[in-house]
């Protein structure tokens, strides 16, 4: 897999230490990886090339202590390196991890969740982050926040003030088995209103149906479990059709991974995978 580019989506593990009521992985984050497990998927990754880059999430990625290291064997490596995070961790550990990630840093996504923090707080911890990533000069910050029917308009708001503040905001709908929930008809209108103001439809993830559209998800993109379980894409995980293969780190499938050789139409109803939408991993053109 060396001299090819490409995204993989790492979800480190399981575990959170919030449990917010409309966490589409359930209120139960209890799971860590096996023993090993996150060494060995780290050396996987490494082996892709350094044309790669690697988006660590989970639960949330701070939780494994394994976490750290593993983005400095993958920054040895040549890799980029992006994270998401409910940026409950400490300013020190923040620090450790941008530190760990060096140049290769290139996304850090935190995630706003009105449950857990408050909006004052959560800009400030923004804008310290943001000041302490000067040097970086491939780095962003990117914040983002989940749209649960009923707070549609003080998210929204949120988001002006952020951007306001020179911070890119990013919100997602709700979804629900990889659908997006039902809104009422005024936040409809707010949803709608806001994706014109910014004149994209990527300034919000609303999950569109791609079907039939070209996509390279499975060659030059996949995701990774945190049992070293490889899939194409998040609806290919959910339904089992996108198994690629196990990593040895505790895969289960018996099949070593094995990616696509070349694209193939999307089958399914729904995309709410970002990444392969904003990176042209997909053909959004052929349904736009």
């Amino acid at each position: 897999m060396n001299g090819r580019n490409g995204i993989v989506s790492w979800n480190i593990t399981s575990r959170c230490n919030y449990s917010c009521s409309y966490c589409a992985q359930g209120r139960r984050h209890e799971s860590v990886p096996a023993p090993g497990a996150v060494e060995k998927i780290a050396d996987f990754i490494a082996g892709l090339g350094s044309g790669w880059e690697v988006k660590i999430s989970g639960g949330e990625p701070f939780c494994e202590r394994g976490f750290i290291p593993a983005v400095e064997r993958l920054s040895a490596a040549g890799l980029q390196v992006s994270a998401v995070t409910n940026f409950s961790s400490s300013r020190r550990t923040l620090g450790r991890f941008i530190a760990a990630a060096g140049n290769s840093l290139r996304t850090l996504s935190v995630s706003l969740h009105l449950e857990y923090t408050a909006p004052d707080r959560f800009l400030d911890r923004c804008l310290w982050l943001k000041s302490a990533m000067p040097d970086l000069p491939r780095a962003r910050m990117v914040v983002n926040s989940v749209l649960p029917p009923g707070r549609v308009l003080e998210i929204l708001r949120l988001a002006h003030r952020f951007r306001d503040r020179g911070l890119f905001f990013y919100p997602q709908l709700i979804r629900r088995k990889g659908r997006p929930v039902e809104y009422n008809p005024e936040e409809t209108m707010l949803i709608n209103n806001f994706i014109e103001e910014a004149g994209s439809e990527r300034a919000l993830n609303s999950a569109p149906s791609l079907t039939g559209s070209l996509c390279r998800a499975g060659m030059d993109y996949f995701i990774i479990t945190e049992a070293g379980e490889c899939f194409s894409c998040y609806p290919g995980k959910r339904d089992g059709s996108g198994y690629l293969g196990g990593i040895a780190a505790g895969g289960t499938g018996g099949q070593a991974v094995k990616l696509r050789e070349k694209a193939l139409p999307c089958p399914y109803e729904t995309c709410p995978c970002s990444v392969p939408r904003n990176r042209g991993i997909v053909d959004t053109a052929r349904n736009g």
